[in-house]
Formats: C-alpha cells, structure tokens, sequence
C-alpha cells in the first residue's frame, strides 16, 4: 500500500503558522483579509492611513492565535 507524502502538509502548516504571526505581528494589515472594516472612527475613509494604536480589534490578535495553532497542530500531526 503507498502511503501519502508529508510535504503538502508541512507547507499548509507553514502557510498558516505564517499568516498567524503576521496577524499577531501586523493586526491592521488583516482586516481586508478578514472582511471587517477598521474599530476606530479616527479613520479617514479618504486616506489610506492605518488606524491609531490601539484602535484594532482583539478579534484581529484571537484570528492570529487560531491561523498558529492550526499551522502548529498540522505540523506536530504530520511529524
């Protein structure tokens, strides 16, 4: 019986274990990923800016946390 190749689980971990820690690292930058427009109505729709500190919603950081776990729990599977 052949058995199936690990590599397309470890670059799906690695995938998601990326874009947790971008998402811890840089929370504004998923909102357009994630669909959500941003908390803060300091935010000029007719700038590009990004939101003041602290206007980003803890929702952006438990994405983060989840996208880790799932990239970290695909790679301990497959290991």
């Amino acid at each position: 019986m052949a058995t199936f190749s690990p590599t397309p689980a470890y670059i799906l971990g690695t995938l998601c274990l990326a874009l947790g820690i971008n998402a811890i690292g840089r929370p504004a930058s998923e909102y357009p990923w994630f669909g959500l427009p941003f908390e803060s109505a300091a935010v000029s729709t007719h700038t590009n800016t990004s939101p003041p500190s602290g206007a980003v919603s803890p929702l952006m950081y438990l994405k983060g946390i989840r996208e880790t776990s799932y990239g970290l729990a695909l790679i301990a599977l497959q290991y």
